[in-house]
């Protein structure tokens, strides 16, 4: 006998007072499917998962969850077969983060009875894999945004759930611990069959791991399909209002890149251009946080419009996640190299870190010399001209030097006065906290 879908909706409505959101929605996922929702924000993505989780009852229609009337549906049996990790959640009692996971448990013990060993046991398991065991004992009301996300998924899986509903659920989550949740999830989804429908914004972490995607606009379903069905519709560029790029790396992941219709800053996009244009200099400087991210964002945006990209970066340590994220992304049309010991720090560098700054510019000068590459990004090149590792006089000798129609861009603090002057656009970083930052109230964006 084939069983009951997962999730079966049919011409469901549902809203608030005097505000209809959902209109007339069907939909049918089965056991073991994992899907993305997608859609502008107002389309009606968290009242569809308030509906399916029982948290919403709906103005008009049906919805079953396994075969079963959601409205007719025991809170108690409802806790057994769906669990949610919605996009945030506060907590006014000092719980700790495993109290918070075991909570998850609530719904297979009887009333009044504590937690055994079993229970125990499934809450260790899951806070290990959420990455937020060593974090057990701390409050969490104390926690990070992304720790408290974390450990809100936690809680769910410690559910056992038939059907995991995920609102945003990797939004606050940093690049490595996104995947890591993303991959959980989609192991979870292939060993056990649990049912997986996830909201998030992130197109092409979304298209990577979700063999089905819906979108929702306006509060209607209008499109569902395979990833490249949909993104690739004439649909989600109107409930979006702009142009989408589909490209796929070295690996065969598909990566989505929406593309502004009107001209944009140069901090966001690389100008329309012909090779016979000119091509510009750009210089990111100041003392503020975001500089390698405006450069790295710039870097992608030229990927996505099928420029070819150098990406050099001196002085740091260890890889960031922006130079991840492009790695990933960038197939053939990207060289990234990196130069730098990462022992240094202060002002008076020693002579390995002045080797590695020199290896980084002989680098840029066969890049540009090459002319392979559209654009050219010489990240943290200001500071190494500043602390006397390059001469100054070279990274002007770059710009003069360079074919004409490649972009080239610098990056760091104490840019040169010389490069200033020679630079077409200028970007300065002001002492802005970023809004993850401990203490602070969060704030619109970065200051420029």
């Amino acid at each position: 006998m084939t069983p009951p879908p997962a999730i079966r909706l049919r011409q469901v409505a549902a809203g608030y007072p005097g505000r209809p959101v959902l209109r007339g929605v069907d939909l049918e996922l089965q056991p073991g499917e994992m899907a993305g929702v997608l859609g502008p924000n107002g389309a009606g993505k968290t009242t569809l998962f308030r509906v399916l989780a029982g948290l919403l009852p709906c103005a008009a229609g049906q919805t079953e969850i396994f075969g079963r009337s959601q409205a007719e549906l025991p809170a108690r049996d409802r806790a057994r077969l769906v669990g949610v990790v919605p996009q945030s959640l506060e907590s006014p009692m000092p719980f700790t983060v495993e109290e918070m996971v075991l909570m998850g448990r609530t719904a297979v013990l009887e009333r009044w009875q504590a937690p055994g060993s079993a229970d125990y046991a499934v809450a260790e398991r899951v806070m290990a894999e959420t990455d937020v065991l060593r974090l057990r004992d701390r409050v969490f009301s104390a926690l990070s945004g992304g720790e408290k996300q974390r450990t809100l998924m936690a809680m769910a899986l410690a559910q056992e759930p038939r059907l995991l509903l995920l609102d945003e659920a990797t939004a606050h989550l940093d690049l490595r611990h996104r995947l890591d949740i993303l991959d959980l999830v989609t192991r979870l989804n292939r060993e056990t069959g649990v049912t997986v429908l996830m909201i998030s914004h992130d197109w092409t972490l979304t298209a990577a791991c979700c063999p089905r995607l819906l979108l929702l606009d306006d509060g209607r379903l209008t499109a569902d399909g395979p990833p490249e069905t949909v993104m690739g519709g004439g649909e989600i560029a109107r409930a979006f209002q702009c142009e989408l790029r589909m490209l796929r790396d070295d690996t065969g992941t598909l990566h989505v890149i929406p593309v502004r219709k009107t001209a944009v800053s140069a901090t966001a996009a690389v100008p329309e251009k012909t090779p016979a244009s000119g091509g510009r200099v750009h210089v990111y400087t100041g003392s503020g946080k975001g500089k390698t991210t405006a450069a790295a964002g710039l870097a992608l945006r030229a990927l996505g419009a099928g420029f070819r990209v150098y990406f050099g970066q001196w002085l740091k340590a260890r890889p960031s996640a922006e130079l991840e994220m492009l790695a990933r992304v960038g197939g053939s049309r990207l060289v990234l190299e990196r130069f730098g010991t990462g022992k240094w720090v202060g002002k008076n560098p020693p002579p390995e870190e002045s080797a590695e700054a020199m290896r980084g510019l002989a680098a840029a000068q066969a890049a540009l010399a090459s002319g392979r590459f559209d654009l050219v990004v010489l990240d943290e090149a200001c500071p190494a001209a500043f602390f006397g590792l390059v001469p100054a006089s070279a990274l002007t000798d770059l710009i003069r030097t360079r074919p004409p129609q490649t972009e080239l861009v610098f990056t760091g603090r104490g840019a040169p006065p010389d490069l200033l002057e020679l630079a077409d656009l200028v970007t300065e970083m002001r002492e802005v906290k970023h809004y993850f930052t401990t203490g602070l109230d969060a704030r619109s964006g970065i200051e420029f």
